[in-house]
């Protein structure tokens, strides 16, 4: 089993989200990975197109030591991490 888990600033990317998951993946027990999947702005010009409103406009893709900072939470409870397409 793969866990894939976008990570969006100022929405679930606070350290009390991120224990959450923690806690939420410890009894599972088949577990072979997390993809933490970086926010990023790819999707705006299809809402665009739709005519849509894309409310996390404002939003900036994490940085790298965010990133990082979150990889090393999971990597330290023995889970084996990818980030984005490098997964």
């Amino acid at each position: 089993m793969v866990i894939r888990i976008p990570l969006i600033p100022g929405y679930n990317d606070t350290m009390n989200n991120i224990n959450s998951i923690v806690k939420l993946l410890k009894p599972l027990r088949h577990l072979q990975r997390i993809d933490i999947l970086p926010y990023h702005k790819l999707g705006t010009g299809k809402y665009e197109r739709l005519g849509r409103e894309y409310k996390l406009a404002k939003v900036n893709s994490p940085d790298e030591s965010s990133i990082q900072k979150i990889k090393q939470i999971f990597e330290s409870r023995g889970y084996k991490v990818g980030v984005g397409d490098r997964g």
